[in-house]
């Protein structure tokens, strides 16, 4: 091999030498802040020795090579030493040594201890600190619904107080456990909640619900509730068990009763695996068959959609609470309704050997264990009055004229498996008969045969809510222009994802709306706080629970036109066992426009109309 061969081996072992240096190099500083710190403490002390040896050779300042050495660090390290040394020589490796300094102090060390401090708030940020709290609410995903959920339970002032004092804590904690990076999570939760928002009561925590270490980071062992609502874009009951079986190894290791779960299940299949895990305190919730008769009766009745609304939140009027007195065990449901003015009692939640049972009847009598019903505003308004009222029938009862089976022909736009449900819950009802079509293009069909037009979401896994509900009001307004050029108004019912939507609706005097996601929200929420209202709901909107209607006047045989209190009617529909909760009063001729007034004052007097309606609760 001749000279230049022999020098291109060279130039290549010193390339690889080199390479291998600097990949050495590479993977020592992307090892973490230690490593970085040593690398610069070793170029501190090379630099030093390197330095010393320097000034120890080519002047005579210092006996020995190590205070050279000691000199060489002084002046790499502190730059008030460069005006002390003379000779040109000394005074020049002093001033290298000096700006080589800055470079590793001022520079290098500064942007270690910088990068190590943003990385440690990222960290942080993102939520990866195992918690140390107790009495907290998990809350297992997050979604467009997961606001909601918090902004009910922080409203509910008296259930809230209740679970406060139950688990002696000052406040609210709720935790949400999600897979979305912290600082995301966090600013979402933050736009949405508003003045609600509160760093110190909504935590978030990066991780994933099915994961026991995750589980044990939010310290779910000393929780009070953890809620596990069906989360967008995800195997809804798939999840809600793996979450469970996740839970359940952590109770086992701990060898722990754990916190209440409220799950929510799709199927109502699906909540037979509860059983599978009998160390899980679990109360299931089947929420899609409640939003399913929501539908069915707000199709059967015009006006409905918004009573469902209103019960369903603290922040639109009434509520339904459940409140024990010890005055009135004993008495029949139509005795005690007299010493309640300003709420409305709805009936009795008793307890059976199948569950429970919502008792409406004027004649049951309240005993100790059953837990009483209320509509009120609050749950302070609540209180049983020492002189008690009596509201007499002013006509003598007489039999109950139902009225006669209406048929009306409902259109059907969206999602044909929903739309498929609420087919078969408008089926069961005796008292209505509906030849239901259902379609995805409206235009293949003539809209004058309807008198009613449901709207459903299609949903896309493609899709955000907000682009969901975008495309279901740009559907609802063409649908309503075709609708005035035909000059036919039927009743139009639209389901959207979020309330914000809603809004856009506030003026349609022939439409009504309904919201899922808040519906579900609200009730998972509070049954977190309150395990019997999962009872309540089922029974008052569950579809084997009670129906709520809206009848005419002549029903119950009273006379029309006529001015009557609140109370008087209550009265007369209580004694046919059925319970006033409240009037749609027609504003205009067409009935276009209507008001709702829900459990108004006992003394509040009403002339009623032919076109009004009452709310009865059956």
């Amino acid at each position: 091999m001749d000279d230049y061969g022999r020098l291109c081996v060279q130039l290549v072992i010193l390339k690889t030498f080199f390479r291998k240096i600097k990949f050495f190099f590479e993977r020592s500083v992307l090892e973490g802040s230690w490593t970085q710190l040593l690398i610069i403490i070793f170029a501190i002390a090379l630099v030093s020795f390197l330095g010393g040896l320097s000034a120890y050779w080519l002047t005579a300042e210092f006996e020995h090579w190590n205070k050279a050495v000691w000199w060489a660090f002084l002046r790499l390290t502190d730059p008030g030493y460069l005006g002390d040394d003379q000779g040109t020589i000394l005074r020049t490796i002093s001033t290298i040594l000096t700006i080589i300094g800055y470079v590793l102090f001022m520079g290098t060390l500064v942007a270690l201890m910088t990068q190590w401090m943003w990385r440690l708030v990222r960290s942080l940020e993102e939520g990866r600190t195992p918690l140390s709290l107790k009495g907290h609410i998990v809350l297992a995903g997050l979604d467009q619904r997961t606001p909601e959920m918090i902004k009910e339970m922080l409203l509910s002032d008296t259930r809230l107080n209740q679970f406060l004092r139950r688990f002696r804590q000052s406040k609210l904690n709720v935790v949400v456990l999600t897979s979305r990076p912290g600082i995301e999570a966090v600013q979402m939760l933050k736009s949405e909640l508003g003045s609600l928002w509160s760093r110190g009561q909504v935590i978030v925590r990066l991780g994933r619900a099915s994961d026991p270490d995750d589980l044990e980071r939010v310290d779910i062992i000393n929780s009070a509730v953890m809620l596990i609502p069906q989360v967008e874009n995800t195997q809804g009951d798939a999840r809600a068990s793996t979450i469970l079986a996740a839970l359940n190894h952590v109770l086992k290791k701990y060898d722990h009763p754990g916190p209440l779960v409220v799950a929510e299940f799709d199927q109502i299949e699906s909540t037979q695996i509860v059983h599978a895990f009998p160390k899980i305190n679990c109360e299931p919730l089947q929420n899609k068959s409640i939003i399913t008769k929501i539908l069915a009766q707000s199709i059967k009745h015009a006006g409905l959609a918004k009573i469902f609304m209103e019960l369903l939140s603290h922040r639109d009027g009434h509520e339904i609470y459940i409140k024990e007195f010890k005055e009135i065990v004993g008495m029949s449901l139509k005795e005690a309704e007299c010493y309640f003015e300003n709420v409305l009692p709805l009936g009795i939640l008793r307890k059976t050997n199948q569950g429970s049972e919502l008792l409406l009847e004027p004649d049951t009598i309240i005993n100790e264990t059953d837990k009483p019903l209320f509509m009120a505003q609050d749950s302070n308004s609540i209180q049983v009055s020492h002189h008690p009222h009596q509201q007499k029938p002013r006509i003598e009862l007489s039999s109950l004229k139902l009225p006669e089976v209406r048929s009306r022909d409902v259109l059907i736009i969206g999602d044909q498996e929903k739309a498929k449900a609420i087919q078969h819950e408008l089926s069961s009802y005796t008292d209505f008969q509906a030849k239901v079509d259902v379609v995805q293009d409206y235009s293949i069909v003539n809209l004058k045969n309807y008198n009613k037009i449901v709207i459903l979401p299609l949903r896309s896994q493609s899709l955000r809510s907000d682009e969901v509900d975008q495309l279901t009001i740009h559907k609802f307004f063409m649908l309503r222009a075709l609708l005035s050029k035909l000059d036919h108004h039927p009743d139009i019912l639209v389901e959207l994802e979020s309330p914000t939507a809603a809004e856009t609706f506030a003026d349609e005097n022939r439409c009504d709306v309904i919201v899922p996601a808040y519906i579900s929200s609200h009730l998972i929420a509070h049954v977190g706080l309150r395990r019997e209202l999962s009872q309540v709901f089922e029974e008052v909107l569950g579809p084997n629970g009670c129906d709520m209607t809206l009848y005419h006047a002549s029903v119950y045989n009273i006379e029309l036109p006529k001015t009557y209190t609140f109370g008087e009617l209550k009265s007369i529909v209580r004694s046919y066992g059925h319970v006033l909760i409240g009037f749609r009063i027609a504003l205009d001729e067409n009935r276009h426009k209507r008001r709702v007034d829900l459990a108004p004052h006992s003394n509040s007097e009403y002339q009623l109309t032919d076109n009004d309606r009452l709310i009865i609760l059956h």
